[in-house]
């Protein structure tokens, strides 16, 4: 159940905040795509695309890594396209 502070953040979605909640902690918990997240959802009886799952991670992963504590690291990605390195040209026969 979400707490009536979470069900206003909730307002106007299509969907109720138990299966938004679920569909973002679904998404972070086990590092699933978006698609994959639907596909879970829709198994379930929940038809919703993955472009809504997206928005959703989006717009609340905050309160998502609220939840999780201070305790927690955060993670962050990034990444390089910087290369080092000598490339040769081929060789020819």
């Amino acid at each position: 159940m979400t707490s009536s502070a979470n069900a206003e953040r909730y307002k106007n979605h299509r969907f109720p905040g138990e299966i938004i909640s679920h569909g973002v902690w679904l998404y972070y918990q086990f590092t699933l795509s978006y698609r994959d997240v639907q596909g879970l959802l829709f198994e379930r009886g929940i038809d919703v695309t993955h472009e809504a799952v997206r928005k959703w991670c989006r717009k609340f992963e905050q309160d998502y890594a609220n939840q999780l504590g201070p305790g927690v690291a955060k993670v962050e990605i990034s990444h390089s396209t910087d290369f080092s390195g000598k490339v040769s040209p081929p060789r020819s026969s």
